[in-house]
């Protein structure tokens, strides 16, 4: 085996990228040191660091005496993770499981839900495009009930799943409904997507990470089947559970999110700002309503790698999603916006596409 390994670790290198140094070097490496405009994290409101969330944390610091290094299924009823999960769900209206990330959130609720034999019905490429030429409808006539699994915003393109279309087919196929609102949680209204379309209670199951809009590494699971699901996620089941300052800093996150209406509604003005400002000078995505996530096509890899590092050079701090978040011919730089982006840096970033755009011919 060792041999063989060997062999695939040196053959990855040289197919996966041009010059065979693997895709962070080659192509989501860009020196940003002196970068003034940062729209490539995910704190969509601008709260990771407000007074009183850290002040909470800190006080939190200064008097815990012990901690939770342990499963989460060992955590006590009555102790902060417990009175947290109930919060959050009385406050969404389902029950609510914490988790250590949105992974461990999704990977441990596909565990607990499926077993041999059952249906999946996901995008592959986490696109609308799954419903295209009617392949889902065409897949569950043919397979029958299964999973039917979606995020709400896509992060590889910004675009929005059609939720209500898929209510429709989970509903006529006798399916059970996961929706992922990483990207919407917090964003859209005070309680996400589902809730803004009035659809939250057609949805089985809701995750999310919580390192977007909430600013804290961690994830969350939301249904009607709680325990059930503790019992049978493995990856909850194995991990360590969140410590108490990520508690303190989830309840104090969910006070300031509550009172940031004035927030959310700049976030949508300036993500449609430069939207309409970038698909005048380059190839954008676009979207029926607002979204945080503004993405510039570009037609190859080593292309994509080339605008991100002209961007980083003219100050401007974005990400790059290449194979296997996007395909090979349609890498993207992607833009996450937020509610402080001033009309000076909307202007420096389309600035900066422009003036390689009009070089490479985007």
């Amino acid at each position: 085996m060792q041999a063989t390994h060997q062999e695939r670790v040196i053959n990855y290198f040289k197919s996966r990228s041009e010059n065979g140094q693997g895709a962070i070097s080659d192509y989501l490496s860009a020196d940003t040191s002196q970068a003034s405009v940062f729209v490539h994290n995910s704190d969509y409101l601008r709260l990771a660091n407000k007074q009183y969330v850290v002040s909470r944390q800190v006080e939190q610091l200064k008097t815990c005496s012990q901690d939770a290094f342990f499963s989460s299924t060992l955590l006590e009823d009555d102790g902060l993770h417990a009175q947290l999960e109930r919060r959050l769900g009385q406050y969404y209206g389902k029950e609510c499981i914490l988790t250590q990330s949105g992974y461990v959130a999704n990977t441990g609720l596909v565990h607990a839900l499926c077993e041999p034999g059952t249906h999946v019905y996901t995008d592959n490429f986490t696109h609308a495009s799954f419903f295209d030429g009617l392949r889902a409808k065409a897949n569950m006539k043919k397979h029958g009930s299964g999973l039917i699994i979606i995020e709400t915003l896509y992060s590889s393109n910004g675009t929005f799943a059609p939720v209500k279309e898929v209510i429709a087919l989970k509903q006529k196929y006798d399916c059970v409904l996961v929706v992922d609102e990483s990207h919407t949680l917090g964003i859209y209204g005070t309680h996400g997507y589902l809730h803004t379309l009035g659809v939250e209670k057609d949805v089985d199951y809701i995750t999310a990470s919580l390192a977007k809009a909430f600013c804290t590494r961690a994830g969350i699971i939301m249904g009607n089947s709680a325990l059930f699901v503790k019992e049978n996620s493995f990856p909850y089941i194995f991990s360590s559970a969140l410590t108490e300052n990520d508690i303190v800093r989830l309840d104090s996150m969910l006070d300031v999110i509550k009172d940031s209406d004035d927030r959310r509604e700049r976030l949508m003005r300036v993500s449609h700002e430069l939207r309409e400002g970038l698909a005048r000078v380059a190839r954008v995505i676009r979207t029926p309503i607002p979204s945080p996530i503004v993405c510039v096509e570009v037609d190859s890899e080593l292309k994509v790698a080339k605008l991100n590092r002209h961007l980083a050079s003219r100050g401007v701090a974005a990400a790059v999603f290449v194979w296997p978040t996007r395909p090979k011919h349609l890498p993207v730089v992607r833009m996450t916006t937020h509610s402080e982006l001033s009309a000076s840096d909307i202007s420096t970033i389309i600035a900066a596409v422009s003036s390689y755009s009009n070089v490479s011919k985007l």
